[in-house]
């Protein structure tokens, strides 16, 4: 029964945050919604997305477009050949916990020392990194 009620809830949750998006066509605005929406139904500390771009040196790098809440910003720019992309470059979702030993190598936020992220491709345009600081497991 229990796990009936947790899909209604992520299926409201789902349709809640439809209705927010369908409402503006500025990327800036839906993703504050998005994130603020989430976070506050999952229970998570902060979230962030990233999108590729490319740099006047014609390096490209992965750089922060949006973050919630935006206290948490530190590093807004990572390179291409970043674990993170190179891991989610065979799948489309990758888990990370403290009890990783590569762990603080995803970390780009401040205080963060324990918890978990849960990080989803973007297809070609980067990703979004979800962070629970109460969970130390992964995200179910």
């Amino acid at each position: 029964m229990t796990n009936n009620i947790q899909i209604i809830q992520d299926v409201s949750l789902l349709y809640e945050i439809s209705l927010s998006i369908g409402n503006s066509l500025d990327p800036w605005e839906n993703c504050h919604t998005f994130l603020r929406t989430l976070i506050s139904r999952k229970s998570l500390s902060f979230g962030s997305v990233w999108l590729y771009r490319k740099t006047e040196a014609e390096n490209n790098v992965c750089e922060l477009f949006f973050t919630h809440p935006h206290f948490r910003e530190e590093e807004k720019t990572i390179p291409i050949s970043h674990q993170i992309l190179n891991e989610l470059s065979s799948r489309p979702y990758l888990g990370v916990s403290n009890e990783d030993a590569n762990f603080n190598e995803f970390v780009h936020e401040k205080k963060v020392t324990k918890g978990a992220y849960a990080i989803f491709k973007l297809g070609d345009l980067g990703f979004l990194k979800l962070f629970a600081s109460n969970r130390s497991e992964g995200f179910s």
